[in-house]
């Protein structure tokens, strides 16, 4: 196999399961449902393609029992509450804190860059400004290294 597009095979895997990721954390905010129920009722998303599952279950378990903790991580690098924010960008913003934290295996650029992508595409017209600045603040602070 050649190894680059080995390579970029595997980081559209990621990218897609980011994707499908999200979308389940968003239903998970807005049914109000425990995360196993909401995770066996996902709705998958049919043109996701094959999916890196031991990255989505290892991010799925760890935002859904550490989500008050990755909010209290990000809240002073915001303006306002993590229980204020959208839930996409809520989402987005776990899933790049669970990256930072959890998965020291991908560079903190491409958490920022996977993040920014997400917000152009899910988020509202300006949130991946916000998304950008918020995890690229976090990225740079001195506590997190």
């Amino acid at each position: 196999m050649n190894k680059p597009a080995g390579k970029r095979r595997g980081v559209a895997r990621r990218s897609r399961t980011r994707r499908q990721l999200l979308q389940t954390l968003y239903q998970w905010q807005l049914s109000g449902d425990g995360p196993e129920t909401v995770k066996a009722n996902q709705i998958p998303n049919p043109e996701a393609g094959d999916l890196d599952l031991p990255y989505f279950d290892q991010a799925w378990a760890y935002i859904t029992a550490h989500r008050d903790r990755l909010d209290a991580v990000a809240t002073p690098y915001m303006n306002r509450a993590a229980t204020q924010l959208d839930p996409v960008e809520r989402a987005i913003l776990w899933i790049g804190l669970f990256e930072f934290g959890e998965r020291g295996d991908i560079h903190p650029n491409v958490v920022i860059d996977e993040a920014v992508e997400l917000a152009k595409h899910f988020g509202s017209d300006e949130s991946y400004k916000f998304i950008n600045g918020v995890l690229d603040r976090i990225n740079k602070s001195p506590q997190n290294h």
